[in-house]
């Protein structure tokens, strides 16, 4: 149960930052910026489709947009922060870009992390390989993330 959950929770989860990415492609002020956007974005939209694939080859259901909508998990970006993000243009969405989402992708490994805490999860032999991936990505792109925000002009 613990491992449909994950999967269930991890696709509302990488849903958001799909949705972050493509603001990123029309706001952002940086070609860095657009270009981890991009690689989030593609990440996000693949990892999304093998976990649906996982789900639906096991017989669990597959969350609708509205039921990931309304899911709550660590790293979810608020709604007014949301907000804030789509509006913001250039250098002020960069940084609010990369604050969040770096905020975002450490709930994505605190939830791999929660996975491995249950000892009957995890001993899937795609789910495990999978989850290790998704926290190792995650994990890679805070600190191509950090750097951007650190080489940003302060405010």
């Amino acid at each position: 149960m613990a491992d449909v959950q994950f999967m269930q929770m991890m696709m509302g989860h990488h849903a958001q930052a799909v949705v972050m990415s493509e603001l990123a492609a029309a706001r952002a002020g940086s070609p860095e910026v657009r270009g981890i956007s991009t690689r989030i974005d593609l990440s996000q939209r693949d990892e999304m489709a093998f976990m649906s694939g996982w789900l639906a080859a096991r017989d669990q259901q597959v969350p609708t947009q509205e039921q990931m909508d309304s899911m709550v998990m660590p790293g979810l970006v608020s709604p007014e922060n949301m907000a804030r993000l789509a509006e913001a243009e250039g250098a002020e969405f960069d940084r609010l870009f990369l604050e969040f989402m770096i905020e975002h992708h450490v709930g994505a490994v605190e939830m791999v992390e929660d996975l491995f805490r249950h000892p009957e999860a995890a001993q899937d032999s795609e789910l495990f390989p999978f989850a290790v991936d998704v926290a190792a990505d995650q994990m890679d792109e805070i600190h191509i993330m950090e750097r951007l925000l650190l080489s940003l002009p302060s405010p």
